[in-house]
């Protein structure tokens, strides 16, 4: 082991990754670290494919779309989020971003309008209501990537398998470590979703996991059903490329192989929201 060069194996593994889930400013309620533009010279910088761009209140199309621009050999991927800002479970703010370019749709994740058990998803009879299924509709179309963000899972189940009767292919269940048990989230991957692992779960300021737990789960979940992101942007968190290599260097540490990890931050999330050389 004294003869393997750590560094060189992080690099090379760092170098075209792509993370699912970055924060920047500006933003409604959160304080983050760094602006878009920063965000995006770093990770171009490190060496990254990309990331995808997420923000809680405002669909981050426009942003990503002069990203690329001043960063070409940067694929900056935008999204759109189900909260009230956009009109909550809005299709024709959907249907926006996406003409815009964006290619993820979060569902709701704003927890003081109770996210969880949010009453715009499901009828009194239990079935998604007509926004969702529009919504849906659009995904398909589009070749969307559909995130659960931070609802329940009875609902996440419900989205999910109607989305997979509809034949969309790319589905996300968002971080799920600290709202859905890892029981149910091997249920979910049966109906071909990914799990996102977050390492802002593993920093001391969330402390939901430890690293060794986090690669177990993982593992348990199966590495081609996983996606490793940082979801890293707050205020107090290193800069997103940069949490991007301590993931990396922290799973190679508990013994997770190299060849595993590049599924994890590249082969997965790259496919997912296919991106083409």
């Amino acid at each position: 082991m004294e003869n393997i060069n750590l560094n060189e194996i992080i690099e090379d593994i760092l170098q075209g990754s792509f993370d699912l889930h970055v924060h920047s400013s500006p933003d409604v309620k959160l304080q983050l670290r760094l602006n878009s533009l920063e965000t995006a010279r770093y990770a171009q910088e490190f060496g990254m494919k990309g990331f995808v761009l997420k923000s809680h209140h405002y669909s981050t199309a426009p942003i990503a779309s002069m990203l690329n621009e001043i960063y070409p050999d940067l694929t900056v991927v935008s999204s759109i989020t189900l909260n009230d800002e956009i009109g909550g479970v809005n299709p024709k703010a959907v249907q926006s971003a996406v003409d815009m370019g964006a290619k993820v749709v979060w569902f709701p994740t704003d927890m003081k309008s109770d996210a969880r058990n949010h009453p715009s998803l499901t009828d009194n009879l239990g079935k998604l209501t007509d926004p969702v299924l529009e919504i849906l509709e659009i995904a398909k179309s589009r070749d969307l990537v559909i995130a659960s963000g931070h609802i329940n899972y009875s609902d996440a189940f419900l989205i999910f398998k109607t989305a997979k009767e509809m034949k969309i292919q790319k589905m996300l269940l968002t971080h799920p470590l600290s709202f859905i048990e890892l029981e149910q989230q091997i249920k979910l991957v049966q109906l071909g979703v990914y799990i996102e692992f977050a390492f802002l779960d593993c920093t001391s300021s969330r402390r939901r996991t430890t690293v060794d737990n986090f690669s177990q789960m993982i593992k348990t979940i199966g590495i081609s059903s996983c996606v490793l992101t940082t979801n890293f942007g707050q205020w107090l968190n290193p800069v997103p490329a940069e949490g991007m290599r301590m993931a990396i260097a922290e799973l190679l540490n508990v013994g997770m192989k190299a060849k595993e990890i590049v599924t994890l931050v590249k082969d997965n999330p790259i496919n997912l929201v296919g991106i083409q050389d």
